[in-house]
């Protein structure tokens, strides 16, 4: 049976303009799918970058968006037994996620902890995953080394400098001077993005060990 349910949908690729909010209903869960009723859904420029058509590999419009959400399951699809209704799980979705509800693979599901900040979760599956792969698994950051982040001030960046400084590493990065204060208050050293004095700070310090560049 369907159940009556919103979501956000790209009508077209483009400006805001594209979004609405539309009225439908989802259908019950396929074989091994959970549907969950959102409570969070994570917003980032992936999401924004889906709008305008530039994700790589991305879904042709209209699609809907939505990287990641913590909710609660709904119902159980055929073959899943690992949850039960009104189970707290988070899931990375990619799409899909800026809805009343999902029907999402229960392999992909993840159970949250009682007591857990729901919108902190939220952060974990896209963000801090993201860093947390670029930091250990892949830089493999290390006590003493120095980092350098651009767009230290962002969601990934926030997360990556936070990482590395726990690994023990020194960090510096790139941002808007309006959010110096908030990267200084981690203990981290800030530079405007919008010169090139950072090029030769970092040089008179001997370089960074890794540096993380989202911007190509």
């Amino acid at each position: 049976m369907s159940t009556p349910s919103r979501k956000v949908v790209i009508t077209a690729f483009g400006d805001v303009s594209n979004l609405s909010i539309v009225q439908t209903t989802i259908p019950d869960p396929p074989k091994d799918h959970v549907q969950v009723r959102t409570i969070y859904s994570g917003f980032a420029g992936a999401d924004i970058n889906m709008r305008l058509g530039r994700y790589p590999m991305q879904r042709k419009a209209p699609l809907t968006p939505g990287y990641c959400l913590v909710g609660r399951v709904a119902k159980n699809g055929p073959n899943c037994s690992q949850f039960r209704n009104g189970d707290m799980v988070a899931c990375l979705t990619v799409y899909d996620a800026e809805a009343d509800y999902a029907n999402l693979p229960q392999k992909y599901l993840i159970p949250v902890p009682d007591g857990t900040d729901l919108q902190q979760a939220t952060a974990l599956i896209c963000d801090w995953s993201t860093a947390y792969s670029m930091a250990i698994n892949t830089a493999k950051v290390k006590s003493g080394q120095k980092v350098f982040v651009h767009g230290i001030s962002g969601a990934v960046g926030h997360a990556a400098m936070i990482l590395c400084q726990r690994q023990g590493a020194k960090v510096y990065g790139t941002c808007s001077e309006r959010n110096f204060a908030a990267v200084e208050k981690f203990g981290a050293t800030p530079f405007t993005y919008t010169n090139k004095d950072w090029i030769p700070a970092m040089q008179q310090i001997g370089g960074a060990d890794a540096i993380f560049d989202p911007l190509g």
